[in-house]
């Protein structure tokens, strides 16, 4: 059921507590300054809220929106440490992930909100208002929203809960709805146009299942459903090449996905969507870019069924070896442990521990992308990493690291990438004269891959050391080497050449002797061109062995 403005907020009104209860759930109401929950029908009291509670709450909201023109990453500041955003089927729970959430806002320009109604008491106050927000290309977004505010000890207001609904104003002005709180990061909705007998309806939810959302869905979003046959489902990954692969059956009928946690959205070939007969529309993904979206009804693994999830369909796959990615949106809803040396996607509910900086790390949050990365260091540098199980380089770097970085040798040309939206770039490898080190665990002086783009990324040879559980609603991710050690040595890669050759970055004075640092060194082979990594493809020079 889509709610008017004034049919939300006459409910709040009318049911009290249960309007809230049902809103957001038990255990959300915030707590006053003596640490007690106050009754909820007292923080909806109709009384008139205080002039000077109101107008402190409006300055609250004007500070937030100067704070967002100045940087939108810094409006996370305004949440309590253990705050929630819900709405639009996500839910954001804790530091780590406000701060997440607030960091992708870098795609909108400017921000308004307005305050409609308030009440409550001078220690949770609570406020009914409106989000406008306006993209690089001047589309306008608008939500309606409800907050629950905390008092802190030092006498600020904090956001404590932020639930948020599609304004009607969308619809009325044809406006592709956005999923916001108070404003949203996430890029706009898509609008379901197809005929049922095509794709099928985004599900009506019940508000207690903050995994569905009543809300048209982007590619960004993850399923409307997802529903596990046992506790705990084993996905079997078969091993192709560099690559992991799932045999899978979208709406019935069987298709090969690969793992790809290197993409923040569901995405399909274009093959595919011909195949189930799907109807493709043009929708504005993030603003002022357009990209073919479809609608899949069921995506059946091994065990496990999601329901309703929107994908983009990539003409781009078809001139691959699958139909589709397994992307960290599918499994936003699950404890998902990625263990490629175990050629398994463990999946379940539940949640992991608070990060203890050894085995459990808070997600960084700082990819634009919103994909998965982690904090690591590199000897005493120390970036956030994206993992991509659709790279089959152990570790990628910008070369504006290089001279942070301690390596073993001089970078050598490697080969040349290109991509559709990275254009072409240059490779150049190298490896670190140091270890790497992600909380507790060590990789041995790891090869190493400099770009001219931003971003660390590690891939395949690097993930297979680990099994990697990722909890997306808590923003939390551990590593574990079960009946390993915590040191872990990624054997040598193909673009890596025999002791001695120049640039190799090992240094071999006598025969016999080891190297004093890099991997282990080996004969050259030929290595394959063009060979696709991500949505990029590469092509590696490969330098002849020199002579003995």
């Amino acid at each position: 059921m889509r709610f008017t403005r004034r049919h939300l907020f006459t409910r709040v009104r009318k049911a009290g507590c249960l309007a809230l209860a049902v809103c957001i759930g038990p255990g959300l109401i915030p707590r006053g300054a003596d640490g007690q929950q106050p009754p909820v029908s007292g923080m909806l009291s109709r009384p008139a809220v205080p002039a000077t509670l109101r107008k402190e709450i409006e300055d609250l909201n004007q500070a937030m929106v100067a704070a967002f023109k100045r940087n939108p990453a810094s409006v996370a500041s305004f949440y309590t440490d253990d705050a929630r955003i819900i709405g639009g089927g996500a839910r954001h729970e804790g530091r780590a992930a406000i701060d997440a959430y607030w960091a992708q806002a870098t795609m909108f320009k400017d921000w308004s909100l307005e305050v409609f109604d308030a009440g409550g008491s001078a220690t949770s106050p609570w406020l009914l208002g409106r989000s406008t927000l306006t993209g690089q290309s001047d589309r306008t977004m608008v939500t309606d929203f409800l907050g629950v505010l905390r008092r802190m000890p030092d006498g600020s207001l904090k956001y404590q809960v932020d639930f948020y609904t599609a304004c009607s104003a969308n619809r009325r002005t044809g406006i592709e709805n956005t999923s916001a709180g108070v404003t949203s990061p996430q890029p706009p909705r898509l609008q379901q146009t197809a005929p049922s007998s095509q794709v099928s309806q985004v599900s009506q939810v019940s508000p207690s299942s903050p995994s569905l959302s009543p809300e048209p869905r982007t590619p960004f979003n993850g399923p409307a459903r997802t529903t596990l046959t046992t506790g705990v489902v084993d996905v079997p990954l078969a091993k192709a090449g560099q690559y992991y692969y799932v045999d899978v059956q979208m709406n019935g009928k069987p298709f090969r996905l690969t793992l790809e946690t290197g993409a923040g959205f569901f995405a399909i070939s274009a093959r595919a969507a011909t195949v189930l007969g799907l109807r493709v529309d043009s929708v504005e993904v993030s603003p002022g870019y357009r990209a073919p979206v479809t609608l899949v009804e069921s995506l059946t693994l091994p065990g496990v069924r999601f329901d309703t999830i929107a994908a983009r369909v990539m003409p781009l796959f078809d001139s691959f070896d699958f139909d589709g990615i397994i992307s960290i949106a599918v499994l936003r809803d699950l404890l998902a442990t990625i263990d490629l040396g175990a050629s398994r996607l463990r999946l379940e509910r539940g949640s992991l521990p608070v990060p203890n900086g050894r085995d459990v790390l808070p997600i960084a949050g700082k990819d634009r992308g919103g994909r998965v990365d982690f904090e690591m260091s590199l000897g005493k540098v120390t970036v956030p990493a994206v993992i991509d199980t659709r790279s089959y380089l152990s570790i990628i770097a910008p070369d504006s690291l290089e001279g942070s970085l301690h390596l073993g040798a001089a970078p050598r040309f490697v080969g040349n990438a290109r991509g559709p939206s990275m254009g072409t770039f240059t490779l150049r490898g190298t490896h670190l004269a140091t270890d790497a080190r992600i909380g507790a665990f060590s990789v041995r002086r790891p090869g190493m891959v400099l770009r001219n783009r931003p971003g660390v990324v590690v891939g395949v040879p690097f993930i297979e050391q680990f099994a990697i559980t990722i909890d997306q609603r808590n923003q939390r991710i551990r590593f574990a080497r079960p009946g390993r050690a915590a040191l872990a040595v990624i054997p040598p890669e193909d673009w890596e050449t025999v002791s001695g050759a120049a640039g190799s970055g090992t240094s071999s004075s006598s025969a016999g002797t080891a190297p004093k640092s890099g991997p282990t060194p080996r004969t050259a082979r030929p290595v394959p061109s063009g060979r696709p990594m991500g949505f990029n493809r590469v092509e590696f020079m490969v330098l002849p062995q020199p002579a003995q």
